[in-house]
């Protein structure tokens, strides 16, 4: 039977029907819950446990929601669970020999003060030891001893939360330079360690205590349980195994160490390396993806098991790693929320192309809420140019200090930011400041969309695709913060404006169909919804120059510098600047050049010759003959235009091959 969820739990024991757990190696296929394929490592790490020496302290890290206590849960039932051959011969399972005991300091912490949940850890693991044989009378000069360190404990209060006479308390806690008490303690848990595995109605070996949940813990809290278990526990036979975050320490030595940076980094290291003996990092690098997505979609029925190509082909992973990374958390929400679309729309949700799109938008609502929101104001993100950017941002797209970002990102991840819609978004995430480093990661996921999800669909299809699949995932969205990302934009006459833009590039592209240049349709479609202010082109052999149509009166023509080496971009246009007598004949019309170090884009303006007067811009419907005779203009002089840039730019590039080559001979 198929599910409509994913729980969030970690994984536990599975049980046959006598109530008795079946070990992990009997579990196969789908009965197995190790999804993510952990369970190797629990098994190497339970048979360090069971022979390593002690006193010794393992330090479980990962991220929330990585699967830490998972691991801790897999790596008890290898230990208890796991049968072992005994002298005579015999057999006996791991919980005979090792008396694992649970700690789950969250419950601990509720409803108490920092220096009462520390004393309630301590006494349940003083419970759980004298409990191995039942000898319960061997635990009172333990528990009498924590009864001397409550004392001083409790005279804080429960109101204080690690203050000064807070923090005092717990120095006394921990050094025990004002009295003996932790010391007593310490022997007495050696005494009662010692009574129990020298029994000899007691065949247990060896305590392991799992201390989970400590990144749910105030990080200074969490600092000082780890330094009173250090403290206290430094005993033969004792294994600790700990899960907890080594950010959470960072956060909890603050007060000590002030923030981490190169100088200091050493003693967060020195402190955390005191307590850890053995650090383990989750594996999420390894985690079987494919196989978690394969299994759990295909069991909430969202594809099919005929469908297993679209899950095998890399895709859905990749949009996986790019957004959410190998959190399993994280996993787990995109897989409801996907249950939950596909449940509310049904058959509207039946072809498969739409599935797989709402699957990545879903990934980008999860980790990039904020791109979200900008793809439910312009689905069509193929067409966010600088004019969308001023809409979002209320300020100029060619803004000096993103455009230096800019280019010192193409220079890093060309690819990434080589189209206009990807220097758009980089523009809007770099000027807003949402998630700065993780720009190419969300270049890339849109780009996945584009090119492997919606590849070969017309540009309306397109359109249509994104409209639908966005309309199903806006449910699932958290809403965004007071700041709205619209901020300085304001949608009246938004209307009039993008319809009379609509049908001024309509009939461009009328006009400039059939003339063989950078704006001829036939060459590259231009949208039939286009409606911004600029037009982009790119042609091949001039990859170093963008041209650029806008529905200025002006300067209808620009030529601008492509993102790149901007060293470069200023040489080639103080060269072209040179022969602008040729360039201006060849137009017909006046050429201004807008060239400089402190410039983001060096530029080139056309003037058109113009036969009719107005004013204004040229989509506006009183000056429509005035826009007629620009494409008439236009339709003679780019041709020509690329054709003489294009031997200027190829004379350059001969003469500086030239005088390489004189030079080296």
């Amino acid at each position: 039977m198929s599910k409509i969820s994913v729980v969030d739990q970690p994984i536990e024991s599975i049980k046959n029907q006598d109530g008795e757990i079946v070990p992990r190696q009997q579990l196969t296929g789908n009965s197995d819950p190790d999804k993510l394929g952990t369970g190797d490592y629990a098994k190497s790490l339970a048979q360090f446990i069971r022979e390593c020496g002690t006193p010794l302290t393992i330090g479980v890290q990962g991220e929330w929601g990585s699967g830490k206590t998972s691991l801790l849960n897999m790596i008890r039932e290898e230990i208890e669970e796991t049968e072992r051959a005994t002298r005579g011969g015999g057999k006996r399972k791991g919980r005979d020999e090792y008396k694992t005991i649970w700690v789950n300091t969250w419950e601990h912490s509720l409803m108490k003060s920092p220096e009462e949940c520390l004393l309630s850890i301590v006494e349940e693991i003083i419970e759980e030891i004298a409990s191995a044989d039942g000898s319960y009378k061997s635990a009172d000069r333990a528990k009498k001893a924590l009864a001397g360190l409550a004392q001083g404990a409790l005279k804080v209060g429960a109101g204080v939360a690690l203050g000064a006479s807070g923090a005092k308390v717990a120095d006394d806690l921990l050094s025990g330079h004002s009295s003996n008490r932790v010391k007593d303690l310490r022997q007495s848990l050696e005494s009662i360690i010692d009574t129990v595995i020298k029994r000899d109605l007691n065949k247990v070996e060896r305590f392991v205590i799992f201390i989970d949940d400590l990144d749910r813990l105030e990080p200074s809290v969490a600092v000082l349980v780890l330094e009173l278990l250090k403290n206290i526990f430094t005993i033969e036979n004792c294994v600790f195994v700990l899960a907890i975050d080594y950010q959470v320490v960072v956060k909890g030595l603050r007060s000590k160490f002030g923030e981490q940076n190169e100088d200091n980094e050493w003693e967060f290291r020195a402190f955390f390396d005191k307590i850890i003996q053995l650090p383990f990092m989750m594996p999420m690098a390894s985690y079987d993806l494919k196989k978690y997505l394969h299994f759990h979609l295909t069991d909430l029925q969202y594809f099919t098991k005929g469908e297993k190509a679209y899950l095998e082909d890399g895709r859905l992973v990749r949009a996986v790693v790019l957004t959410l990374g190998r959190n399993p958390r994280s996993m787990k929400r995109l897989l409801n929320a996907l249950s939950l679309i596909k449940l509310h729309n049904g058959d509207g949700l039946k072809e498969t192309r739409l599935r797989q799109l709402v699957f990545a938008l879903v990934c980008c609502q999860i980790s990039f809420p904020r791109v979200f929101e900008l793809l439910l104001r312009e689905p069509d993100f193929t067409q966010w140019d600088d004019e969308f950017v001023d809409k979002i941002t209320g300020g100029e797209a060619q803004d000096q200090q993103v455009s230096q970002a800019l280019n010192q990102a193409i220079q890093i991840n060309r690819e990434d930011f080589d189209e206009e819609w990807e220097r758009a978004l980089f523009k809007i995430v770099w000027r807003k400041g949402w998630d700065r480093n993780r720009l190419p990661e969300i270049s890339r996921l849109l780009s996945e969309i584009k090119d492997k999800i919606l590849v070969g669909l017309k540009e309306i299809d397109f359109a249509d695709h994104l409209v639908r699949a966005l309309k199903m995932t806006a449910v699932t969205a958290v809403a965004s913060t007071d700041e709205g990302i619209f901020s300085g934009y304001s949608d009246e006459n938004d209307n009039t404006e993008t319809l009379n833009r609509i049908h001024y590039w309509e009939r461009f592209s009328k006009e400039m169909s059939g003339s063989g240049c950078a704006f001829d349709p036939k060459v590259t479609k231009i949208s039939p919804t286009h409606s911004t202010k600029y037009l982009y082109r790119r042609v091949d052999g001039l990859e170093s120059l963008q041209f650029v149509m806008s529905t200025g009166s002006t300067s209808p023509l620009r030529v601008l510098s492509a993102p790149g080496e901007a060293e470069d971009a200023l040489e080639l246009f103080q060269f072209l600047k040179k022969h602008r007598p040729t360039i201006e004949e060849i137009t017909g019309g006046k050429v201004t050049f807008k060239v400089g170090e402190d410039r983001s884009n060096q530029a080139m303006h056309f003037t058109a010759p113009k036969s009719r007067s107005g004013s204004g811009t040229l989509d506006q419907p009183e000056n429509m003959d005035l826009a007629d005779d620009v494409f008439q203009w236009l339709k003679e002089a780019q041709p020509k235009l690329e054709a003489c840039l294009a031997e200027l730019i190829g004379e350059k590039f001969d003469a500086n091959d030239m005088t390489t080559t004189a030079a080296q001979l």
